[in-house]
């Protein structure tokens, strides 16, 4: 048995669930404001631009205010 869904119907659809998803994440406990939750950011470590040892680098991101660093997936591990 086929059934043919219009446009206006896959539309109205579509409408829908979208509007009740973003209802439920909004409602969601998970996303709920926490004052206490900072924020805190992050540096890619290749895109450090400083010359220098690993030591050098992670100090001038401290010295910028980044609270951590993400390894490069491919660096060379020695």
């Amino acid at each position: 048995m086929t059934s043919s869904l219009s446009r206006r119907s896959f539309l109205n659809l579509a409408g829908t669930a979208a509007t009740a998803t973003a209802f439920s994440l909004a409602t969601s406990p998970l996303l709920a404001q926490n004052p206490n939750r900072k924020i805190q950011k992050g540096i890619m470590f290749g895109t450090v631009g400083i010359k220098g040892s690993v030591l050098d680098k992670l100090k001038a991101v401290k010295a910028a205010g980044f609270a951590g660093v993400e390894a490069m997936s491919h660096s060379d591990r020695d």
